[in-house]
């Protein structure tokens, strides 16, 4: 829980770069920018991290995957789309949008993200999305993930 009572969770995007076997969802992506956001989540105070994948939607971290290819960016608008509406009807139900109590952060590019955050906004606009990575290059968005890591770190130990 988060401060006054509001439920937190983090969504994070996956990576295009894989593990070449199975194994858990936090372990198969082996991306800079989906590491670099893994680090930075375990270090908030969420209820609940997930993967995002464009073949398997909502992903637990525990959960085993094998490797597979596919990428959001190869998606057409309207796959995309159908994606994200999905994805949205998992995340409504697990998490009950609609309460309000709850504050959902996606780390996640563009492609990801449009879609889902209008769903969210538009059916569920008491539910608080942040996206602080929104309009970041991928350069950029290490950045902004090893700057934060590197703050909660300090506050942590001073």
């Amino acid at each position: 829980m988060g401060p006054a009572g509001v439920r937190r969770v983090c969504l994070i995007a996956c990576s295009a770069s894989k593990l070449d076997r199975a194994a858990a969802a936090h372990e198969i992506y082996t991306g800079d920018v989906f590491r670099k956001s893994l680090a930075w989540a375990r270090l908030q105070p969420f209820e609940d991290i997930v993967v995002l994948s464009p073949r398997h939607h909502v992903v637990d971290l525990q959960e085993s995957l094998q490797p597979y290819d596919g990428s959001m960016y190869a998606m057409t608008v309207d796959e995309r789309r159908r994606w994200a509406s999905i994805v949205f009807a998992s995340i409504e139900t697990r998490w009950d949008l609609r309460a309000g109590d709850i504050e959902l952060v996606m780390l996640a590019g563009a492609h990801y993200a449009e879609e889902l955050a209008l769903r969210i906004q538009v059916v569920a606009p008491r539910a608080r999305l942040v996206r602080p990575l929104a309009g970041l290059g991928v350069g950029q968005q290490k950045a902004w993930l090893r700057d934060a890591i590197a703050a909660q770190e300090r506050a942590c130990a001073g």
